[in-house]
């Protein structure tokens, strides 16, 4: 599959991503609960003998989600020991440079509890931010899950511009950046059919879509159906910069052309996006 994709760009880089969130934390724990377990070389051996061009670290999250606090320092360790080993590969072997990335969270609380920004951004090529998410159905008010602009209190620091500003306050340099957009939204029961706009009160997650059967979740292609053909009314959030839709009981907070545009554009300093998909087929 690789070889296919390279036949068609040559210069693409492609990357093996370890971890996300079902995977959770407990691995990662144990392989960096001494130096002696991170096999820097065995995953360079993998990497290089699979045709990848590095290596993408989806912990989520340091020392959370049953990872003890001493974690956030050996994430950085982790981090360090990688970029020793490849960099070295690099003066022996004469072959270019294993890359190395890491997903990292974009919420206020997770990001000060799991990372040493400013170490682990001076080893790592690119810092891929999953501002996503960032508001789900455990909420009791409907809120966009990736708004660019703050929110109400208390969800002030739930935004694109703050976390991004966070990121690059504590030492990450723009060009390493890279902003995670997701094609898909998520979906909340209004309690009073009357009140659709944001902030509106809700009873939970809404019914699983009809191709993604996920609750909660609706991909982008069925929004686009659920407004298209299903009468589904648009609205926009001035404050936030995004859109969303809603029907009876029925509202979700997505992405779209117009939003993600105007992402990219407030983006242009970072120069770098990532499209987060669910497996699912971006339409318009």
């Amino acid at each position: 599959m690789i070889r296919d994709v390279r036949s068609k760009n040559p210069v693409l880089k492609i990357l093996l991503a370890i971890g996300g969130w079902n995977h959770g934390s407990d691995n990662f724990t144990r392989m960096v609960a001494t130096q002696s377990n991170i096999d820097a070389s065995n995953s360079m051996t993998f990497i290089r003998g699979n045709g990848f061009d590095g290596l993408d670290l989806d912990w989520e999250y340091p020392a959370n989600r049953g990872s003890p606090p001493e974690d956030k320092q050996r994430f950085t360790q982790l981090v360090e020991t990688l970029r020793t080993k490849y960099d070295n590969e690099v003066l022996t072997s004469g072959r270019s440079r294993l890359l190395l990335t890491a997903a990292v969270a974009a919420g206020k609380s997770t990001i000060e509890s799991a990372y040493e920004i400013n170490k682990i951004a001076q080893h790592l090529d690119f810092i891929n931010l999953m501002s996503y998410d960032l508001f789900s159905d455990y909420n009791s008010v409907t809120q966009h899950n990736s708004p660019l602009y703050k929110s109400l209190v208390p969800y002030d620091a739930f935004n694109v511009d703050f976390v991004i500003n966070m990121w690059l306050n504590r030492g990450t340099s723009k060009h390493k950046l890279i902003l995670g957009v997701a094609t898909y939204g998520r979906s909340f029961i209004l309690r009073d059919t009357i009140q659709t706009g944001f902030d509106a009160p809700t009873n939970g997650a809404w019914t699983p879509g009809s191709f993604t059967k996920e609750k909660g979740f609706l991909s982008y292609y069925e929004i686009c159906s659920n407004i298209n053909n299903q009468g589904w009314t648009e609205g926009w959030l001035d404050e936030q910069q995004v859109p969303y839709a809603y029907t009876g009981d029925q509202w979700v907070g997505y992405d779209n052309t117009r939003s993600v545009t105007i992402k990219v554009r407030y983006n242009q300093d970072l120069k770098h996006i990532f499209l987060i998909n669910q497996n699912q087929i971006l339409i318009d």
